[in-house]
């Protein structure tokens, strides 16, 4: 038994454990756990949901990588599918502090990785900064996003960011949950393999860029065989924004495999565009494991024929 799981079992019963061990333990987990097994564990523990959440959270906790601040944050969002997906901070070695991915924006990266656009609510072990409460509003235009952190009364993120800037202050009115992606194709094949260039574009192809106008996704493949790709996620205020290779880590490590086990790394983005993700991702990927390969690939919106 590993050492996550070993310390994963904090507030569930023998019986839930064991499912979640299961779970985790088949070859395409991802950090998502999906609402029969949700509902599962609820009846198990004869408890209320926002309870059941809250006992899971040392497990998103143990998958942080904070190297640096030493500060181990968790987070569990829950989708309207019904499914949770876990979270947890990632600091970047050797890199900027603004490189850094929070637990909240890697729990919302992780559902939105796997589909989810409607977030129903959030747990979190420490109140959420400022920048996830403005990350935040991307999923929740209205405010009105249940937030539950642990040791506190529930609250929503229009009581954490009073007189908040949204999305519809540049226009927006439809935010993460009624986005539409857009259909690319790749201007020519790279060096990437050609599956990794694959799903780089289908996370481009998803993304969620209002603002820029600039839609990229990152892919990556480790030592093991597997893909993770990630979606790049705009912030109406900028700085919050998630880029694409911090995306793909989310689900490489919310999988509990390990940065530096990463053997190539692919960014797909618009050529010309009028912001390029190049640089931060080059420098990212240095810091988690710089003898990985890099390709950037431009792509171009496809056209319909039909």
């Amino acid at each position: 038994m590993s050492e996550s799981h070993e310390q994963g079992n904090i507030g569930v019963s023998h019986q839930t454990e064991k499912l979640l061990i299961e779970r985790e333990t088949m070859p395409n987990y991802s950090g998502m756990f999906e609402q029969a097994l949700v509902q599962d564990m609820v009846r198990i523990e004869n408890k209320p949901l926002e309870q059941v959440l809250l006992a899971l959270l040392p497990r998103a906790t143990n998958r942080a990588s904070a190297g640096l601040s030493k500060f181990n944050v968790g987070a569990i969002v829950l989708g309207a599918s019904g499914n949770i997906y876990l979270g947890s901070n990632i600091e970047i070695p050797n890199q900027v502090c603004g490189f850094t991915v929070h637990a909240e924006q890697s729990a919302f990266a992780n559902a939105f990785n796997h589909g989810e656009r409607d977030i129903k609510a959030v747990v979190v072990t420490a109140a959420p900064c400022g920048h996830c409460r403005q990350f935040m509003t991307e999923f929740s235009i209205s405010y009105q996003l249940p937030i539950i952190v642990k040791g506190a009364a529930p609250t929503t993120l229009a009581n954490l960011l009073p007189e908040a800037f949204g999305p519809v202050h540049l226009g927006n009115n439809l935010g993460v949950a009624l986005s539409t992606g857009r259909s690319l194709k790749l201007f020519e094949a790279f060096d990437a393999e050609p599956e990794l260039e694959r799903a780089a574009l289908k996370a481009a192809e998803i993304s969620y860029a209002p603002y820029s106008f600039s839609p990229s996704g990152a892919a990556v493949s480790t030592k093991s065989g597997r893909i993770y790709s990630g979606s790049y996620i705009e912030s109406v205020a900028f700085n919050p924004s998630l880029p694409p290779l911090q995306a793909a880590l989310v689900s490489l490590i919310q999988s509990e495999e390990k940065a530096e086990d990463i053997v190539e790394a692919v960014v797909v983005e618009l050529k010309n565009a009028s912001i390029t993700q190049e640089d931060s991702a080059r420098a990212v990927l240095r810091g988690v494991q710089s003898g990985a390969r890099f390709n950037l690939v431009y792509a171009q919106p496809a056209i319909n024929t039909q």
